[in-house]
């Protein structure tokens, strides 16, 4: 036995859960003892409620236009449409969380607004991931109670969790979903609660996204080949059957309605994203690289710490969450990424990264036991500081930016601002604006073919052509043409000028913005970052079959759009023909 080793078996109390990793506690209740209950009970309270102000002060008004996709096909489900982007074509997942769009079609189905109850849904899945942070913290350190609170209050800092959970968008949901569910597997393996119960949570979880699959591949792995087996309290044969059928039957069940009702495994998105290779990987370490980066290298360093002092059986605890944030890690790098602010893709590994800082910070406070009490408290709270100020940086950033953040009136649920609104800076309801200008002035039965589909889509509730493919099998499936791109756009990489003119679509929008003059092609940095846009304006045949006409918008702004020679003028069109009067909408 090694000198340490004797040194720590000297040291380590009967039956203590760490067995030997972390001392007794001592008597006095100290803020980072395991006797401080009130002080863990304050970090509860601290952190549930920063994880509903954060946002609410810094990401008050941000709402992506994606949010808006979901929101159509809920609103075409609760009319008995089915999952369709446009009335009477065939069914299409041109969304990523099932789950999510059946709470909003369900929403919709009562009266409720679909962006109130996104953002409503985004914030109990802010909580939730909280709740799954401290759990996974706990099951870490064996039901030691001082790292649960720290993961809990550590994740509410957390930038990125803040910003999406007022997207509209499922990302905070998922996240809390995950995060419970890989909790609730870690506790099932010291052999405590229903064995089925983490499979149900991870099929949910996959409903919310389909990257849960991944997750709960790892998970049956570590079950499969436990090396707890050998001391015969790990899964038989017949256990692992036991515990993963319902998974299994699940998945099997869900993935055959798939197939039978949009005739595809995987979402329409995926095609819509995929097919760039090397590029795309290059893109998508960048963007790992960044949110790492952004993470902070203090927070980092606390993660690794449990490498160091963790021994068996909390180290298979600890290689299953290292395994479950670097596959996840490798996916999203893969895949390129996302074009979006505050890494959407990689929020549902925070709970699990935070919960390895939060018991890293712990083992070095029972590691400096020998340092004086003074000193002791001063690094840890400069630590705990530096941590938070690393997590919660990109929020302190927008409020540096935009002070106003701070006095502005507070909603817990945020409409669009409206227009002119000083404190909409966050968000330009341009694609609102344009999409009812559609609504009310276009013909219903004509398509319009846009860049930006989300809000416009919704609020327009005319037929949409997807000019990048989400929203379009066809399209979808193009390959991309990686060497015609100036800038890298993740998942905006697709579209053809051919295949729009092979559509004929009655309208076309061809600028992702309102425009401040009338009756002008889109600019160059559209059509650098479009290529097919590019074609398309250069081709003959679109502008012999195409006239540009434009539309006045409520904030002064102009709609430019091109009109097919033979669809129907609208009336909110500043040019006139005596010979076809204006389609009154």
């Amino acid at each position: 036995m090694s000198l340490i080793a004797s040194a720590e078996a000297a040291v380590r109390p009967t039956g203590h859960p760490w067995a030997g990793v972390m001392p007794q506690a001592p008597t006095k209740p100290l803020p980072f003892s395991s006797s401080a209950a009130g002080w863990r009970k304050l970090c509860y309270l601290a952190a549930a409620l920063v994880c509903i102000l954060h946002p609410l002060r810094a990401f008050q008004s941000v709402i992506s236009d994606d949010a808006f996709i979901a929101f159509r096909y809920a609103k075409h489900l609760a009319g008995g449409m089915g999952l369709t982007w446009n009335p009477g074509d065939p069914p299409l997942e041109g969304f990523t969380s099932p789950l999510h769009v059946l709470l909003l079609s369900a929403g919709i189905r009562i009266g409720l607004d679909p962006l109130p109850l996104s953002q409503v849904l985004g914030l109990l899945g802010s909580l939730l991931a909280c709740l799954g942070a401290s759990w996974i913290a706990r099951e870490l350190s064996a039901e030691d109670p001082r790292a649960a609170p720290l993961a809990a209050l550590g994740l509410s800092l957390s930038t990125p969790l803040a910003a999406w959970s007022r997207g509209g968008l499922e990302t905070a949901l998922f996240t809390g979903l995950l995060g419970c569910a890989v909790a609730i597997w870690l506790r099932k393996n010291r052999d405590l609660g229903p064995r089925w119960l983490p499979a149900l949570l991870f099929f949910i979880a996959t409903l919310s996204r389909p990257e849960a699959v991944l997750i709960a591949a790892v998970a049956f792995a570590f079950d499969a080949v436990s090396p707890l087996r050998s001391a015969g309290r790990g899964s038989s044969p017949l256990q692992l059957g036991g515990d993963w059928w319902l998974y299994g039957a699940l998945m099997a069940f869900y993935l055959g309605w798939k197939l039978f009702y949009f005739g595809d495994l995987l979402p329409n998105t995926y095609y819509a994203k995929a097919g760039a290779g090397l590029p795309s990987l290059k893109s998508g370490l960048i963007y790992s690289l960044r949110f790492f980066q952004a993470y902070g290298a203090v927070n980092l360093l606390l993660a690794i710490v449990p490498l160091s002092f963790f021994r068996l059986p909390r180290k298979t605890a600890l290689s299953f969450l290292l395994c479950c944030i670097g596959l996840y890690t490798l996916h999203v790098t893969w895949i390129g990424g996302d074009y979006s602010y505050f890494g959407r893709y990689l929020v549902p590994i925070l709970p699990m990264l935070i919960s390895l800082s939060a018991v890293g910070a712990i083992l070095l406070w029972e590691r400096t036991r020998g340092v004086r009490q003074v000193p002791r408290f001063g690094i840890a709270f400069m630590v705990l500081g530096a941590s938070c100020l690393q997590l919660s940086a990109g929020s302190l950033g927008e409020v540096r930016d935009r002070p106003f953040l701070l006095f502005r009136p507070w909603h817990l649920l945020d409409s669009i601002p409206a227009p002119g609104d000083p404190f909409a800076s966050l968000f330009r309801p341009d694609y609102i604006h344009m999409g009812k200008a559609l609504h009310d002035y276009f013909p219903p039965d004509r398509t319009v073919a846009c860049l930006a589909v989300g809000a416009i889509g919704y609020y327009s509730d005319r037929p949409i052509l997807d000019l990048l493919g989400i929203n379009d099998r066809r399209i979808a499936r193009l390959p991309i043409e990686t060497n015609r791109f100036e800038s890298w756009s993740t998942g905006h990489m697709k579209g053809s000028a051919e295949e729009v003119l092979s559509r004929r679509p009655d309208y076309a929008l061809l600028d992702i913005r309102g425009s401040d003059t009338p009756s002008v092609d889109p600019p160059e940095a559209i059509r650098r970052k479009y290529p097919f846009v590019d074609d398309l304006l250069k081709s003959p045949r679109f502008r012999s079959e195409y006239h540009l006409e434009s539309c006045a918008l409520p904030d002064g702004g102009w709609m430019n759009y091109y009109r097919r020679s033979d669809a129907p003028r609208v009336s909110c069109t500043i040019r006139t023909d005596p010979a076809q009067p204006p389609h009154p909408g």
